[in-house]
């Protein structure tokens, strides 16, 4: 009697595989997906060390201008509150007034030097109204309803304060140099 060699002897059950084809394809990709795992784990836990430990590697290519930031140490710190709640710029251009040998107070600074227009509010034709805060500051930096106003108004005031009290030098605003095309 002749065989054939590649007779299979299995019984017919045995033969076809009774879990269905798309069952055995999850059980390969799940497979996949857990040698992946602790891949993805490594590099994880490498990315993580690397911005714990090394925060200005991670931030130089995303935000190049605060990568090359100085920070100016020994600035006396002087406080807005309690008579300047929303006068944060004021409080932040004397303590840099005063770094710099200048002697002068929020308060003082806030009163004296810093333009204030109109707070935003309602008119009476139901429309927005108020000063610009590229100008002034809106509102009263003394009271809680004022609001804030941009370096500009702040690099106005302090050049007057400069040139009114006899101190030679000026304010300028320094701007991060980031076109569209490196922040996106």
């Amino acid at each position: 009697m002749q065989t054939r060699k590649n007779v299979n002897l299995a019984p017919e059950s045995f033969r076809r595989s009774a879990v269905p084809r798309r069952l055995k394809h999850r059980a390969r990709r799940r497979r996949r997906i857990l040698c992946l795992l602790p891949v993805i784990l490594v590099f994880g836990v490498l990315a993580a060390a690397l911005l714990r430990f090394m925060p200005a590697l991670a931030y130089a290519d995303i935000f190049p201008a605060q990568a090359t930031t100085r920070r100016i140490k020994d600035v006396p710190y002087i406080s807005q509150l309690p008579t300047l709640p929303t006068g944060c710029e004021s409080a932040s251009a004397a303590m840099l007034l005063n770094y710099y040998g200048c002697t002068v107070t929020a308060e003082e600074f806030a009163s004296y030097y810093l333009p204030t227009g109109d707070a935003p509010h309602t008119d009476e034709n139901g429309e927005r109204i108020g000063c610009d805060p590229w100008e002034a500051f809106p509102g009263d930096p003394f009271s809680e309803t004022g609001w804030g106003c941009y370096s500009t108004v702040i690099e106005r005031a302090m050049n007057e304060f400069l040139t009114n009290t006899g101190y030679h030098g000026r304010a300028s605003e320094r701007r991060a140099a980031l076109s569209p095309k490196k922040l996106y």
